[in-house]
């Protein structure tokens, strides 16, 4: 099994190539949040989302969206820096990672309402959608997300 310190140089290790493929990125995410105690290492985890290279920043968001490590202080922070990213991919990443959070606070929700702008919620299957378009898929995502948790927020409590 590996150990978190060898995915660590591998997701560091992506800072330096000039070509990465996305599948290369999913696997060290899942291995990474499949890790045991994973959540110990939130500090590493939180300042790869700080990292000056996007894919860095991206599976950071990503190995704490997959780990649900949402509840570990300075998360919610960064998710929310992660709104405001200069890549459209990692505002994705951190409004989807937010969604799954769970967690309706007024902050949250203006700040998604801010990246989200004039755009309306979509449906996963709506094929009319440029995929390739980060800044409108942060949008998207934003949106959806904003929907999410104010259903959320309404629903009574248990």
């Amino acid at each position: 099994m590996p150990t978190f310190e060898s995915l660590e140089k591998k997701v560091l290790a992506l800072a330096t190539r000039t070509v990465i493929m996305p599948v290369e990125e999913i696997r060290l995410e899942v291995k990474l949040s499949e890790l045991p105690g994973v959540g110990r290492r939130i500090k590493r985890l939180l300042a790869w989302t700080e990292h000056e290279n996007f894919h860095v920043r991206r599976v950071g968001y990503h190995v704490i969206r997959r780990a649900k490590l949402f509840r570990s202080a300075g998360v919610t922070e960064a998710l929310l820096r992660g709104l405001s990213d200069a890549e459209g991919w990692v505002r994705y990443d951190a409004a989807w990672a937010l969604k799954e959070r769970g967690l309706a606070e007024p902050a949250v929700l203006a700040a998604l309402k801010r990246l989200a702008g004039k755009q309306k919620p979509v449906s996963d299957d709506d094929l009319s959608l440029d995929i390739d378009d980060d800044v409108l898929m942060a949008r998207v995502q934003a949106a959806n997300a904003l929907t999410h948790l104010k259903a959320l927020a309404k629903k009574p409590a248990r």
